[in-house]
């Protein structure tokens, strides 16, 4: 592992953790440190990769049921990130459906607002908008 210019030790811990936490949703760090970053070669000692999996806990990335727990599992911002990479892109979404389809579908309209750039987002709300106008227009009459 000690083949990289810039990256720090604690940057390869970095990476071997969310490496190994998106190939296994709970795992222990001795798995980490022996699949993931080669332990036997001693170039990265398993206290830096402890101290690294504490911090990504900190910040979100890891989580764990309690502090003496030694398995540990995605955190929220790891499983926002899967989440991300997995919903079906806005570009799908319409070659699929018609903005009336997506606005009518809850969960259309949640993957198209969270995907999308602006331009689609405000089609979708003027369409969602223009419905709303309607919509009043008939209860008035």
């Amino acid at each position: 592992m000690s083949g990289y210019e810039y990256a720090t030790k604690r940057d390869q811990c970095w990476d071997a953790i969310l490496k190994h936490a998106f190939k296994q949703r709970e795992f222990l760090l001795k798995d980490v440190y022996q699949q993931e970053l080669d332990g036997d070669d001693g170039s990265i000692n398993y206290a830096t990769l402890r101290r690294t999996a504490r911090g990504m806990q900190e910040i979100g990335w890891l989580k764990r049921r309690s502090e003496k727990a030694q398995n540990w599992e995605r955190g929220v911002m790891a499983d926002l990130l899967l989440a991300e990479r997995q919903m079906p892109r806005i570009e799908q979404l319409l070659q699929e459906y018609s903005v009336e389809e997506i606005a009518a579908d809850e969960n259309r309209l949640d993957a198209a607002m969270m995907a999308s750039g602006d331009d689609v987002r405000e089609i979708v709300e003027a369409y969602i908008a223009k419905q709303s106008e309607l919509g009043e227009e008939l209860v008035e009459e």
